[in-house]
């Protein structure tokens, strides 16, 4: 099992989805993509008022390289990378999109809870075999 995040920051409906995009990023530079994903996805509704230094402490980042790589070229280059596949070789015009064994998977397909519980699944098995916790 592969799993792949792409960003696709639609700041049309998001105005502030492209730089919790670059957070995430941030994060990831220091190994916390996944706990900075979380974060963000909680706070959905409220990324407008997200006070970064705040998010780096609670997810125990060194605060200013975070801050900082939220705005470095690096950062930025690898959300725009992303949001150019989704666009342009995916035409992806919505998030989320998911795709298994390189076909999309159909929203109705995902509300079912026997697709998230095989991936629960699957994911722990990776854990399990890399002997990190879940």
């Amino acid at each position: 099992l592969r799993i792949v995040f792409k960003h696709y920051p639609l700041e049309s409906l998001h105005k502030n989805a492209y730089t919790a995009a670059a957070a995430a990023e941030a994060a990831h530079v220091q190994g916390k993509f996944w706990e900075a994903h979380d974060y963000l996805i909680k706070r959905r509704n409220e990324l407008a008022t997200i006070n970064y230094k705040e998010m780096a402490a609670a997810l125990d980042l060194d605060a200013g390289r975070f801050i900082a790589d939220i705005n470095s070229e690096e950062v930025r280059k690898r959300v725009d990378d992303d949001a150019e596949f989704a666009s342009r070789r995916l035409r992806l015009t919505s998030t989320p999109a998911v795709y298994l064994n390189g076909r999309p998977v159909s929203k109705l397909f995902r509300k079912q809870i026997g697709f998230w519980n095989m991936r629960v699944k699957a994911l722990k098995g990776v854990y399990k075999a890399r002997k990190r916790q879940w």
